[in-house]
């Protein structure tokens, strides 16, 4: 008999989680196309179009890979959106789903991911991808290593501690003295990246550089420098 209530008190909470799931039903179309017009625009720019095959398509292809249902905890994680390091926050679990959306038609193909909670309205929800799940391997390692060559430090020493889906213009938001800075929209990310304390020799406080980067991180270009340190 021992055990037997613990058992039994686990299965509410199971079968609570298995109705939210059955619950939540499916994802409207009029969100859904609301997700793929933002990536159509992040994805269809002159930029991105120049590194198509000259026989590609007019535009990139954008297609829903993907649609699940999830869901994730603000403060404890989950199958969700990157948490940012936090200290103390609410436990409060938040059902949605996961839209992956690609884009094909170049040699590197892109993907956006999407959060959607439940309950959100075309005009109050604006679709916003994950930076660290949409940006690929490669176009990490092609940030880190470029960072890592600036600085005249090892790529090991550097970690993607957070990115952001922008929009900049075509000097990337970087106050740079053109006169043609502002003519265009260049999608892209804002991303951190954070120094070893062995390189940076301090005990407390790491090195955060900020950078801002075009789509696949072929144009990347230091905004800011600072310290930065753990949560309580």
């Amino acid at each position: 008999m021992i055990g037997h209530p613990a058992i039994a008190a686990s299965r509410p909470t199971i079968e609570k989680d298995l109705r939210s799931h059955t619950d939540i039903g499916s994802l409207s179309n009029t969100l859904t196309n609301t997700v793929i017009e933002d990536a159509r625009e992040r994805f269809n720019t002159p930029e991105l179009m120049l590194e198509m095959p000259s026989d590609a398509i007019a535009d990139i292809d954008t297609q829903v890979e993907s649609i699940e249902p999830v869901t994730w905890n603000e403060c404890s994680g989950g199958s969700g959106p990157s948490r940012p390091l936090r200290g103390i926050c609410h436990r409060i679990d938040v059902f949605g789903w996961r839209v992956v959306v690609a884009g094909e038609g170049r040699s590197e193909s892109l993907r956006l991911v999407y959060y959607i909670p439940q309950g959100a309205e075309v005009g109050s929800w604006v679709p916003q991808p994950d930076g660290l799940q949409s940006l690929s391997e490669a176009v990490q390692q092609r940030i880190l290593t470029q960072v890592a060559e600036d600085a005249g430090i090892p790529v090991s020493s550097l970690h993607l501690l957070w990115a952001e889906a922008r929009f900049f213009d075509r000097c990337l938001n970087t106050r740079e003295e053109t006169p043609n800075s502002g003519i265009d929209i260049r999608p892209g990310w804002a991303v951190q990246i954070l120094v070893n304390q062995a390189i940076s020799g301090t005990s407390m406080q790491q090195p955060l550089w900020i950078y801002h980067t075009n789509m696949t991180g072929t144009d990347l270009r230091l905004v800011s420098q600072g310290q930065w340190m753990p949560p309580p």
